[in-house]
C-alpha cells in the first residue's frame, strides 16, 4: 500500500447516532405484549480522495447516509419477535481508485501441451471507475424460550440481502486452457 498512499489520499469523516425506544416494558405491559422496544440508528459517512501528485486521479468527494430500523416484539414471556431493515455502503478501495495495470506470466496447465504446461501472459489492474457498493438488508426473526422448560431456547432467522455495484476482487484463475 505504500505506493497507492504516495499517489492519493483518503480523509474519512463518520458519525453515528442511535435511538432505542422501549414502548412497552415490564411496568406497562399488557396482553399479547409484555415487551416492545424499537430502535433507530443512522451512520453518516463523508470520503475524500485526493491525489498527492498531479497524476491524472480526480478528486472524488462523497458522502453517504445509512439508516437501520429494529423491532422486537415479546407477545407473551419467552416469546419474541424481532425485525430489522437498513441500507449500507462501501467506497471501493484506494487501490481502486490508481489506475496502473500489471503484466504477469504464469505457467498454466495445458491439456494440449505436450509437457502438460504452458507460459500465460495475462493483464491485471484496478478498475478507478468502480461505483459505489450499495445495499439493503433486512432480517425476520423469532425466539421460543418457554420459562416452564428453562434449558430450552429455538432462534430462527430469515434474513435478505440485495447488493448493488458489488466490489469484489477475481481470484487469479490457474485454468486459463483447460
Amino acid at each position: 500500500t505504500g505506493f497507492i498512499e504516495k499517489q492519493i489520499h483518503r480523509d474519512v469523516w463518520s458519525a453515528f447516532g442511535e435511538l432505542f425506544l422501549p414502548l412497552v416494558s415490564e411496568q406497562n405491559r399488557m396482553a399479547l405484549a409484555e415487551s416492545l422496544t424499537v430502535s433507530i440508528s443512522g451512520r453518516l459517512d463523508s470520503y475524500h480522495d485526493r491525489p498527492r501528485l498531479p497524476t491524472g486521479q480526480p478528486t472524488s468527494k462523497q458522502t453517504s447516509f445509512t439508516p437501520k430500523f429494529g423491532t422486537s416484539w415479546e407477545l407473551f414471556p419467552g416469546y419474541r419477535l424481532r425485525g430489522t431493515y437498513g441500507k449500507s455502503f462501501a467506497v471501493p478501495s484506494l487501490a481502486n481508485r490508481i489506475t496502473s495495470t500489471t503484466t504477469s506470466v504464469v505457467a498454466a496447465d495445458d491439456p494440449r501441451s505436450p509437457t502438460g504446461r504452458s507460459l500465460v501472459m495475462f493483464i491485471n489492474g484496478t478498475a478507478p471507475d468502480l461505483k459505489n457498493e450499495k445495499a439493503t438488508n433486512w432480517s425476520l426473526g423469532v425466539t421460543i424460550a418457554p420459562p416452564q422448560v428453562p434449558s430450552l431456547r429455538l432462534d430462527a432467522t430469515f434474513y435478505s440481502i440485495k447488493f448493488k455495484n458489488r466490489i469484489s476482487s477475481v481470484p487469479t484463475p490457474t485454468d486459463f486452457l483447460s
